[in-house]
């Protein structure tokens, strides 16, 4: 399901932001972009998302800004600072080179400073984030839940409509084999006239054809599966595969009805049946 949080936390005199956005997806992936200093805390933002969010694909973006009047500490990262000095003074006189090395010879080399992303207690920072990262999270979900719901209102409706259409279906269905062997009998009068044939042979075929028509516990098991999976809707929790394999079963006994009747009228709400299922497969992939 989509949805999107923000959180904001101070520290060490600068205004942190947080925000998580997700869309549907059959699993969880989650990306984390990060301040290169917060590398390090990727894989703990991965599993605390994972926490609160089972199915979906979420972002997680954190940036900052260093508060007004905050003065942004600025530290020489000494070691680096040696080694460099070190190394240029080896390579000048290895190769002859003339020129001292000077503050602007090392001042734009990489990782001699750190600023305020590396200041202060990171620790203490990283509890903070994590606080911050939860009530995004906690947003994200009051989100989540308001699209569920709209989305377990339409599913139920789409429900009512195949427990309707599978009502009509048993009404118009239940003469239907019998006038079937009814049909086959006259038939074959029409064919063969006052030919002598035998009456139980053809009352067993009449009974044969009657019996394959009939489409009773195609549509029991197919009433029970919609009570299940209505009574699971309502109850809530993580309900994908459990959803998927259902409506597996539903499509399935809704094209044996219809393989097995030629009622047109059958038939048509037969095509009802698997249009209102397939609406509801799309809207399953949402949900997590």
């Amino acid at each position: 399901m989509t949805g999107f949080g923000r959180a904001v936390v101070e520290s060490d005199g600068m205004l942190w932001t947080i925000e998580v956005q997700s869309v549907n997806s059959r699993f969880l992936d989650v990306q984390v972009r990060l301040p290169r200093a917060l590398a390090g805390t990727e894989f703990a933002l991965r599993k605390r998302a994972g926490d609160f969010v089972a199915r979906g694909k979420v972002n997680i973006a954190v940036t900052w800004e260093a508060l007004p009047g905050k003065a942004a500490a600025v530290v020489v990262n000494r070691p680096i600072a040696d080694a460099y000095i070190k190394q240029l003074k080896a390579l000048g006189s290895e190769y002859k080179l003339h020129g001292e090395v000077s503050i602007e010879t090392i001042a734009g080399l990489p990782d001699l400073f750190t600023g305020s992303l590396e200041a202060g207690d990171r620790d203490v920072r990283e509890a903070e984030l994590q606080g911050a990262l939860d009530k995004a999270l906690d947003s994200l979900n009051a989100m989540r839940i308001t699209e569920g719901e709209k989305l377990g209102r339409d599913i139920s409706e789409r429900l009512g409509v195949i427990k309707s259409e599978l009502k009509a279906v048993e009404s118009e269905a239940e003469g239907y084999a019998q006038a079937l062997a009814e049909k086959v009998q006259q038939r074959i009068q029409q064919l063969f006239g006052d030919l002598s044939l035998d009456p139980q042979r053809l009352a067993q075929e009449a009974a044969f054809l009657a019996e394959r028509a009939d489409v009773t516990e195609e549509r029991i098991r197919l009433g029970a599966h919609l009570d299940e999976f209505d009574a699971a809707l309502r109850k809530g929790g993580e309900l994908g595969r459990r959803f998927n394999f259902l409506l597996q079963e539903m499509v399935r006994e809704t094209n044996t009805i219809g393989s097995k009747t030629g009622e047109l009228s059958v038939i048509r709400r037969v095509i009802k049946m698997k249009e209102e299922l397939e609406k509801i497969r799309e809207q399953v992939q949402n949900l997590e």
